[in-house]
């Protein structure tokens, strides 16, 4: 199998999303938002569609084309420095979702092992899945999603115990 079937786009597609909703963004909107938070949602959903929407302009207009490349070649050094800040904002996010991951083994899979070590391993898988290429991560997914549904199932069941 040399392709992802639309099945396996679904499936890391939820992974994502789910993932990124569980762990970081509503602990990060009630803390400072409390019963207000739902109004974060709608327009927080609306500035991303926009950003969606813009970007499937802008490769509409220009096929074969990188959205990156793009932002060289229309506005040059201009397109370099806002290339920069984004490559600089992805390099944060990613570090926030490496710590996140190196706590979250820490705590409750390796409570003894020591957190540098921890975050070799996880690099390193992130490492070789990347050089596996999207196949690999599509395939793995497959495997991870039935764990992942059911973690929030049982730690909410013992959280409600306590």
């Amino acid at each position: 199998m040399n392709q992802v079937s639309s099945r396996q786009v679904v499936l890391m597609g939820f992974c994502y999303v789910f993932s990124a909703t569980l762990v970081t963004w509503p602990g990060q909107i009630l803390r400072s938002a409390k019963q207000d938070a739902w109004v974060g949602v709608p327009l927080c959903t609306l500035a991303v569609l926009l950003v969606l929407w813009l970007t499937d302009r802008a490769l509409a207009r220009n096929p074969g084309k990188e959205l990156l490349t793009l932002f060289v070649e229309k506005f040059g050094w201009l397109g370099k420095a806002v290339l920069l800040v984004y490559v600089l904002f992805s390099l944060v996010i990613m570090a926030k979702d490496v710590r996140l991951g190196v706590d979250f083994v820490s705590v409750v899979f390796l409570p003894m092992t020591p957190a540098l070590v921890v975050g070799a391993v996880i690099m390193g898988t992130c490492v070789f899945m990347v050089r596996g290429g999207i196949e690999v991560i599509a395939r793995m997914t497959e495997l991870y999603l039935p764990v992942f549904l059911l973690f929030p199932c049982f730690a909410a069941r013992c959280s409600f115990r306590t």
